[in-house]
């Protein structure tokens, strides 16, 4: 009995939403229990926990735009699929927010550095 999974592009901007919410706070999506305390996850976020209480304290800075981006994060991990976005309705609304053109999120480094991402990548 082989069962094919097919992924979809709402599961897509559903993996999407859990990595930008990792990305965000250094978190996984799920709670945790770390000794006596809960290293508190997505659940906790979408219950009303704001981005900003969760970030991860090793991000150098962020601002006012870091709830917008937890807006993203909601509407990608919506439980009904179909009130998903659309990947290209969260890439645009990301470029809104942080007011990057898509020019601008292209890397402007020699080729060496797709060499040392790769490299990187491997260890």
């Amino acid at each position: 009995d082989t069962h094919i999974s097919v992924t979809t592009q709402e599961d897509n901007v559903h993996s999407f939403g859990l990595l930008l919410f990792e990305l965000m706070t250094g978190k996984l999506p799920e709670s945790v229990r770390k000794g006596d305390s809960v290293d508190t996850g997505l659940a906790d976020f979408l219950r009303g926990k704001t981005l900003r209480e969760m970030v991860d304290p090793t991000l150098e800075c962020f601002d006012e735009k870091i709830e917008s981006i937890g807006e993203v994060v909601k509407s990608c991990v919506r439980a009904d699929p179909k009130q998903r976005p659309t990947m290209k309705e969260v890439t645009g609304r990301l470029r809104e927010i942080t007011g990057l053109s898509p020019d601008d999120a292209i890397p402007k480094l020699s080729a060496l550095w797709w060499a040392e991402l790769e490299v990187l990548s491997t260890a």
